[in-house]
């Protein structure tokens, strides 16, 4: 419920301040991660790509299409201070008031309701772009910034996928193809390939909107 999921983000930035929240784009989810921080924190640019090149890593990532520092930068959805309204007032979830534990069970914990979470953060989303370093070159910046935008088309066609909109989805999703040409990632999620299994399985449905995709 958004009580619940607000408590919790709440209960969460009351420890850490400069909370961070990133919700993992490679497909629609009902989960994000939340990360914990206290004061200024830099996007480690230099890391993610010495991390990236361990062979282990990069193959970890890979199973989940994040082998791109871009598009792993491209993750973050929002943070505490963007979230100050909504989380200025209410209840916190304690050992002395366990309320998540009673309220979880009896909320509405469906895909719906999952997704006007996540869009109640995307409508407070921020730039991976105010934490890069300063003294990153221009063409590392641009990349960092089309990413970013291409997220928010990424999100909206997730939306619209689940809704099995596949007309709006296909228009969300080359439109962050267009911006960022060179994310392979997208090029594979065009293809929708669950749609395509089911409608090679014989699934009537799923071949009619199959065909909508490529009209």
């Amino acid at each position: 419920s958004r009580s619940a999921f607000l408590m919790t983000l709440r209960t969460f930035a009351s420890v850490f301040p400069d909370m961070h929240v990133y919700y993992l784009n490679n497909r629609w989810t009902h989960y994000v991660l939340l990360a914990g921080r206290r004061g200024k924190w830099t996007f480690p640019v230099a890391r993610v790509r010495q991390l990236l090149a361990e062979a282990d890593v990069r193959a970890d990532l890979a199973v989940i299409g994040f082998t791109n520092p871009h598009r792993i930068a491209s993750t973050l959805l929002t943070t505490a201070p963007a979230l100050r309204d909504l989380l200025a007032a209410g209840p916190l979830n304690t050992e002395e008031t366990p309320l998540l534990e009673f309220l979880v069970p009896r909320a509405d914990t469906g895909p719906d309701a999952a997704q006007r979470n996540l869009n109640l953060l995307r409508s407070r989303s921020v730039s991976i772009t105010g934490f890069l370093p300063r003294d990153l070159l221009p063409d590392e910046l641009d990349r960092y910034s089309r990413f970013a935008l291409a997220a928010r088309q990424i999100l909206a066609a997730q939306e619209a996928e689940r809704r099995t909109d596949v007309e709006t989805a296909t228009v969300k999703y080359v439109a962050a193809l267009k911006l960022t040409p060179e994310d392979e990632q997208l090029s594979a999620v065009l293809e929708f390939p669950e749609l395509r299994q089911a409608a090679e399985n014989g699934n009537p449905t799923a071949s009619l909107l199959l065909a909508r995709s490529l009209q």
